[in-house]
């Protein structure tokens, strides 16, 4: 599979599965992180594609046909009404993604990150993290959704070479 249909595979199912599972909802208002629920979301997916699928190999979270796909859950610290407020700076966030694209272009073969981030509105601040991605990307892809309780969150996903 190419990295455009994997994208298309995975931006059709994934927003919408995120919407209807209220308590991912409550994970969005405590900005909690949901990575292992993602991992098996993302398996459900692609499964219907093929049955080549293995998880947490060779410190990779998912290997599906001839990808190597990091994944990650990102909570900004961006203030918003009725959602808590956390102080983890999103620096470390944007640095544990760029880590898992210096780690996979070390490896033969296909290589993509995907990444939720939420709370997230079009603020400044959020253009110069995602700018760093996209640089250490060779595509990045992106596609908007909500969260049950209408929390805005971007799903993304990039090419690594």
């Amino acid at each position: 599979m190419e990295f455009d249909k994997l994208w298309s595979v995975i931006k059709q199912e994934l927003p919408c599965r995120i919407k209807l599972k209220k308590g991912l909802s409550v994970f969005a208002l405590n900005r909690s992180k949901f990575e292992g629920w993602l991992k098996v979301e993302i398996c459900d997916v692609l499964f219907e594609y093929s049955k080549n699928l293995r998880v947490e190999e060779g410190f990779v979270d998912i290997l599906f046909e001839e990808w190597f796909i990091e994944l990650k859950t990102v909570n900004t610290s961006y203030r918003f009404n009725e959602i808590e407020n956390k102080t983890k700076p999103i620096t470390k966030n944007i640095e544990s993604i760029e880590k898992d694209i210096m780690k996979l272009s070390k490896k033969e073969g296909k290589k993509a990150v995907l990444f939720v981030v939420f709370p997230l509105d079009e603020r400044k601040e959020w253009n110069y993290h995602i700018s760093k991605i996209k640089e250490k990307c060779k595509i990045l892809k992106e596609e908007p959704f909500e969260f049950f309780n209408s929390i805005k969150a971007k799903l993304y996903m990039g090419l690594v070479e």
